[in-house]
């Protein structure tokens, strides 16, 4: 084994997006270790590093070459390779001759499907020096990024200009050209507090040198934990707590190389606009830490994270004052001038915005809504009037000032609008909810009519974008359609929400312009997207339930998602009775006789006059007895009770593989237990396909 040296590669840039930061050292990691696995060079570990001007990975002990290995062709068959007689024939000297070697040095090799010639020939490792520069290519060139950059004579693209590359093993460079810049051993540190070019002796010296001599903390997750505390310990001197979320920390984590928190404070006046607007003026515009007291009401204080220790701090807190005073004075500027007329009256203003091409503007778009939302409410036999209201006005808030400078209050406002403009509580709440949720784990919809008004808006957007026949497809999904869809599927089983999907998505549907033009929709497949969707919710917050549970469940084409789940509950529960591998194995026995039989379900009716054994009867009886049995159970979604009772079934139909000969001679006789292993299938599928079960132990 040849000697092992740390090793580095760093890509210093101009300023990286501090949003997609993160994502792009996961993948540069995540792409330089399957790289170097896949070239058989060992190595102990790595760590990336992300600021926002380099992306860096130290590989710890990295072999100086690939290991040796032995590869293997496959020559033709030996009863082709060599006659009766034993002497070889041409397909036996081509092979040696391809594989350059005589055919004495041609070995032989056994496998399941005979005996083959076969040739192993030792491969002796290549450098890493060799091998490195092309990994770190491939592992740039397979990063995330949507849009490259191209700048100056480079003819390579990448997120932002490179400025220099760091590529060293050991002590030694690795010499390679990547965008048109030559490797060395020089990196660069902080713009203000570093000057010059940093020599970095060697890998391990890295970070340390960075943070010595460049006053950066190459770290990402450092630095992170760094503002975390220091954002909290400056809110705790002040006599409060930040508000702030993951996103926001590690995007300002992003912006920074050497952070420092800042406190500042604004004109307490502002304190009357609504909290979500001074927050998203402080996060959105600044990425500004907002401070609240302990009962949840803001201060009229937020901390900055200056990128430089300066020795002036109170002029950068002046100068961040400032700003935050003419963006809250826009911001109350804009709240005050649109109240100035009811929310109902920006209805007209959305006829000019185009939603999307082929389904006309947003007014267009709110009709839809409208009419989809209705329908729900009378599919809940709930009076339609306030949420028919809520969804009229549901999109009148885009066209205000507020939203046009923050878009992501819409809904939001709109809610306060309404409370303004006189409208009923329980519309000014729908109206607010009506985008929840808005990403994985965010709140629900509390009230029925938010409820109501959300699913409706998820399924009006999935409806049109499928009628146009843009169906996400891979990674891409512009529409954020597989959002809706888990939206809607959060909504109607968290929110303890009846409703028959298929019937929902065919209102839609009916809504669209080309239904209106064309005539009916195919509906499927976005029903098969919704229950996709619903399969990755169940599955991921239900660790007891399987793919093949799902499945069986599937099978019987269940539109309630509340139906659905309990369908899989009382699966789950049937998988470990003691029955189950029994009853489990005579289903999939009794569809593989129906299935090779071609048996039609057309008549499935049983003559009991034709049967000739006792096992017959006694199945038959106990049959129609469960038959009975299960019908209310079923009504009333008694499934775990209907499955019990099914597995009571357990001995007579063992008894009748037993003891009885399905495929008969007697063409009469076999149609009569074909029918009855018919009506057996059938009941065994009320709940769900038990066939489909994998795996059962029971």
């Amino acid at each position: 084994m040849s000697k092992a040296k740390d090793f580095l590669v760093e890509i210093g840039t101009e300023e990286l997006p501090p949003k997609a930061l993160q994502n792009l050292a996961s993948a540069f990691l995540e792409s330089m270790r399957n790289n170097l696995e896949k070239e058989l060079l060992d190595y102990e570990s790595m760590k990336s590093f992300a600021t926002p001007r380099r992306l860096a990975i130290v590989v710890r002990s990295l072999e100086t070459k690939q290991r040796s290995c032995e590869t293997q062709q496959k020559g033709p068959p030996v009863s082709i390779a060599f006659n009766k007689e034993g002497e070889p024939t041409k397909a036996a000297l081509a092979f040696a001759e391809k594989c350059g070697v005589t055919l004495d040095e041609i070995g032989r090799k056994k496998t399941k499907d005979g005996e083959w010639l076969f040739f192993s020939k030792p491969e002796v490792g290549k450098s890493a020096e060799m091998l490195v520069p092309r990994i770190v290519e491939k592992a740039l060139a397979s990063l995330p990024i949507p849009r490259r950059m191209r700048w100056g004579n480079c003819g390579e693209e990448f997120v932002r200009p490179v400025q220099w590359i760091i590529m060293l093993h050991g002590k030694q460079v690795i010499p390679t050209k990547m965008f048109e810049v030559i490797s060395g051993q020089k990196t660069q540190g902080h713009r203000v507090h570093s000057v010059g070019a940093i020599k970095i002796a060697s890998p391990n010296a890295y970070e340390k040198t960075l943070k010595s001599k460049g006053f950066v903390i190459a770290d990402f997750t450092e630095r992170k934990n760094q503002i975390i505390n220091a954002v909290n310990q400056a809110a705790k001197k002040v006599g409060g707590k930040p508000i702030a979320d993951d996103t926001l920390f590690e995007e300002v984590t992003g912006l920074t190389e050497w952070p420092v928190p800042v406190t500042g404070s604004f004109d307490q006046g502002f304190l009357t606009l609504p909290k979500e607007v001074i927050i998203a003026t402080l996060t959105s515009h600044q990425r500004y830490f907002p401070i609240a007291d302990s009962v949840g009401k803001l201060l009229p204080r937020f901390i900055t994270l200056a990128n430089l220790n300066s020795p002036e701090p109170d002029r950068i807190r002046y100068g961040n004052e400032r700003v935050i005073h003419a963006r809250l004075a826009d911001a109350k500027f804009f709240w005050e001038m649109d109240q100035k007329k009811p929310l109902e009256k920006y209805s007209e203003t959305l006829k000019k915005i185009v939603y999307q091409q082929d389904l006309g503007t947003v007014h267009d778009q709110t009709n839809r809504l409208v009419a989809i939302a209705e329908s729900l409410a009378r599919q809940q036999e709930i009076n339609p009037d306030n949420i028919i209201r809520a969804a009229r006005l549901s999109k009148c808030d885009l066209v205000t000032g507020l939203v046009g400078e923050f878009p992501e209050l819409q809904g939001t406002m709109g809610s306060y609008y309404a409370k303004i403009s006189g409208e009923e509580a329980d519309v000014a709440i729908a109206i607010g909810e009506q985008y929840l949720p808005r990403f994985s784990g965010d709140a629900l919809p509390l009230s029925v009519t938010g409820k109501i008004i959300a699913v409706a808006d998820k399924l009006n957007t999935l409806a049109g974008i499928f009628s146009l026949g843009k169906i996400p497809t891979g990674n891409k999904d512009p529409f954020g359609l597989r959002r809706a869809a888990l939206g809607i599927v959060r909504i109607l089983i968290e929110g303890n929400l009846e409703l028959d999907v298929n019937n929902a998505i065919n209102d839609a549907m009916a809504q669209q312009p080309c239904a209106a033009n064309d005539g009916k929709l195919d509906t499927a497949p976005l029903f098969n997207f919704i229950m996709e969707r619903s399969k990755t919710y169940f599955l991921e917050t239900h660790p007891n339930f399987r793919s093949d549970i799902f499945d069986a469940v599937r099978s019987c084409q269940p539109t309630s998602l509340l139906d659905f789940q309990a369908r899989l509950e009382a699966v789950e529960k049937f998988t470990k009775l003691k029955e189950a591998p029994h009853l489990a194995a005579a289903t999939k026995r009794t569809v593989n006789i129906l299935h090779k039989t071609e048996y039609s379900h057309s008549n499935n009716e049983v003559d009991r006059k034709l049967f000739d054994n006792e096992s017959e009867i006694t199945l038959y009886e106990n049959l129609q007895a469960a038959q009975q049995d299960i019908e209310p159970l079923i009504q009333q979604r008694a499934y775990s009770d209907s499955l019990l009772r099914l597995a009571a079934l357990q001995t007579s139909i063992d008894q009748f593989f037993d003891s009885v000969l399905v495929m008969v001679e007697d063409k009469t006789i076999r149609d009569n237990r074909l029918a009855l292993l018919s009506q057996l299938s059938i009941v065994f599928r009320t709940v769900a396909d038990i066939s489909l079960l994998r795996d059962i132990k029971g």
